[in-house]
């Protein structure tokens, strides 16, 4: 299923896209498909490091497929799945099918020049952090292949609203 916030945003949500506004009803499993990693070279804020090292935190980093680079000294540009533009500010986040497992950190919204989010492919649960949708420069948003809750409301102020339909 895809689901296109008009008009900024494509997100490829193969997950459960019971999208309803009540987050009570549960969830269930979904399917998608995930991409690779690429980095550039810059300087990484230090406000951008932290959404990374939360993320980290609360996916069960080190059990990930590939965490090459993530918490150590080398610059957040050398992490696996880390894009950084010209500025070092992060723009792109590819962690699909890296085993990440638990919820996306509301601090992911921290990374305010986000433009391409993949986490297709792992166990992620939960609803999607409401601080996701804040994100004014994301353009693709991938989580299919999660058990994640999706609501309307998480999305506000992107165009007239969340649409969806079929693929």
């Amino acid at each position: 299923m895809t689901v296109r916030v008009q008009p900024l945003i494509w997100i490829a949500l193969a997950v459960v896209c019971a999208c309803t506004d009540d987050p009570v009803t549960p969830p269930a499993k979904s399917t998608g498909v995930a991409a690779g990693a690429v980095s550039h070279s810059a300087a990484v804020t230090v406000s951008d490091r932290s959404p990374l090292v939360a993320l980290y935190g609360a996916t069960d980093g080190p059990n990930w497929r590939n965490r090459g680079n993530w918490l150590t000294d080398a610059p957040v540009e050398d992490w696996y799945g880390v894009t950084v533009d010209d500025h070092g500010r992060v723009t792109s986040l590819h962690l699909g099918n890296n085993r990440l497992a638990g919820r996306i950190p509301p601090q992911l919204g921290g990374l305010d020049r986000l433009e391409h989010l993949n986490l297709e492919g792992n166990d992620l649960t939960g609803p999607i952090p409401k601080e996701i949708g804040s994100l004014s420069h994301l353009v693709w948003l991938a989580l299919g292949h999660n058990e994640l809750a999706v609501y309307r409301s998480r999305f506000p102020g992107q165009g007239d609203g969340l649409n969806i339909r079929p693929p």
